[in-house]
């Protein structure tokens, strides 16, 4: 969840499922409004700390990920990191809450990062997400196809589909790159 969670009620017993939760704070009823007040501030603070930790992680992945001199990006593996170049990477594929990442080279690498968290951090004029599964570097899209739903072949050979939904802005950036 996205949130923090405040229990209010009459009953001590509803204590440990509280901690269970990692509720922010367990208020007794009836509420004393000082501390709603002091559970609140600590809810807006903590709030404030994750917002900015997440803007910093952002930065320190965009630079880990594009922005060293040689294009090479870090990727999370389970036994450490791979170096690959953005540009070397044809498309990366979602599996569970892992991606696959395919190259140039016909490597496959598992990265321990949901597809979501490899769009954020690729570069958003190199790389395209056409169905909730793939992600693709669109220097390497050979053909689209409106047959079966839609679908890009890339230069490997290897076909993918693009989803109904995301159809007519794929095709916007498609046809508008140089």
């Amino acid at each position: 969840i996205d949130f923090e969670v405040i229990f209010t009620t009459a009953f001590k017993n509803y204590l440990i499922d509280a901690i269970r939760v990692s509720a922010l704070d367990y208020l007794l009823k009836p509420i004393n409004h000082i501390e709603l007040r002091e559970a609140l501030k600590r809810a807006e603070k903590k709030k404030e700390d994750q917002d900015s930790h997440e803007r910093i992680e952002n930065l320190l992945q965009q630079m880990n990920w594009g922005g060293d001199q040689y294009g090479k990006i870090a990727l999370p593996t389970f036994d450490g990191y791979l170096l690959e170049r953005a540009n070397h990477i044809l498309y990366c594929e979602a599996d569970q809450s892992y991606t696959k990442i395919f190259t140039i080279r016909g490597d496959q690498i598992l990265v321990s990062k949901a597809i979501g968290q490899v769009e954020e951090i690729l570069p958003k004029n190199l790389f395209y997400r056409i169905h909730k599964s793939y992600l693709v570097n669109m220097n390497y899209i050979l053909s689209y196809s409106r047959k079966d739903g839609g679908f890009v072949k890339l230069e490997n050979e290897v076909i993918l589909s693009v989803a109904n939904r995301r159809t007519e802005e794929f095709l916007k950036v498609l046809t508008n790159r140089q």
